[in-house]
């Protein structure tokens, strides 16, 4: 069941990120570099200007910033942990304001 459960989460996914429709087990080499990954994301909301950022969506659907560079593996962490986290969903900002704010990419309600 969990097995059918990943497969669902991850084809859905699949549906909205076509980026990685064409990579094969993209969540088991994830899981694999876990440490690596986890370690950039530290590195996500770094910016030197406004254009640097971009808003997505963490695990639990509150608005976040990072920059642009970071927003394929961001995309591919949301993909892959989602179905481990389990949290209480937060609605995302209506307009989301991005900013580059002492080097640090910023969201909040626009």
């Amino acid at each position: 069941m969990q097995t059918m459960k990943r497969a669902l989460v991850v084809g859905l996914c699949m549906l909205a990120l076509p980026a990685y429709a064409a990579v094969d087990n993209s969540c088991d080499d994830f899981h694999a570099n876990q440490t690596m990954a986890t370690l950039k994301t530290e590195q996500w909301p770094s910016c030197r200007t406004d254009r640097d950022c971009v808003a997505v969506q963490s695990l639990c659907g509150q608005t976040i910033a990072i920059n642009k560079a970071f927003q394929k593996e961001h995309a591919l962490f949301a993909l892959c942990t989602a179905p481990m986290v389990s949290c209480a969903p937060t609605k995302p900002m209506n307009k989301p304001v991005v900013r580059c704010v002492e080097q640090r990419c910023t969201a909040h309600e626009g």
